[in-house]
């Protein structure tokens, strides 16, 4: 693309009317040429430029969809764990209700206690339900792993002792032991 003057333009004479000549190299472009190019590499470059941002803004929406499932497993995961401790105040309360009915003297307080038992029973015993997936038999949630089947299985016993045991009391049965536990 180099452009040079021709030996005849630069002679010493002064005849302005004389026009230098320009030798165009083997190599080089017309200057339609050379417009075109330039038009075609702007418009290669902002190609390049278009399919970069876009690039840029689909790993942004894939990113974001990532971080929203991870805020949602953590969402499950917080109410599992506020469920878990739920189970925990209401396997106190629990046992406390029973101990005050095994000692308490007075009829009327008996039967309050007696009716916070059952409601105290019957939300620990849907509760129990949802943390251990639902089904009748003990079944786990599809994500657990095996090891937290293994433990909703151990469980399983000892809540249905304990459930047993305070539906015993609620229909006022005495009952020497809350949980026998083979």
């Amino acid at each position: 693309w180099t452009r040079q003057l021709s030996q005849k333009g630069n002679s010493k004479t002064t005849n302005s009317t004389r026009k230098p000549t320009r030798a165009i190299l083997p190599m080089s472009r017309s200057d339609d040429d050379v417009e075109h190019t330039a038009v075609d590499d702007s418009r290669r470059l902002t190609r390049y430029y278009i399919l970069a941002l876009s690039a840029v803004a689909l790993l942004s929406i894939a990113g974001q969809f990532f971080v929203q499932s991870r805020l949602i497993d953590q969402l499950g995961d917080s109410k599992l764990v506020n469920m878990a401790g739920r189970q925990r105040m209401l396997s106190q309360r629990i046992v406390k209700c029973a101990l005050v009915l095994q000692t308490e003297t007075s009829a009327e307080l008996r039967e309050a206690r007696r009716a916070e038992l059952q409601s105290s029973l019957q939300q620990w015993r849907r509760s129990h339900d949802e943390l251990s997936g639902g089904s009748a038999d003990g079944g786990h949630r599809e994500g657990d792993s095996p090891a937290t089947a293994e433990h909703f299985a151990q469980l399983e016993r000892t809540f249905t002792a304990m459930s047993s045991a305070a539906e015993r009391i609620v229909a006022g049965e005495r009952v020497r032991a809350l949980v026998d536990i083979p």
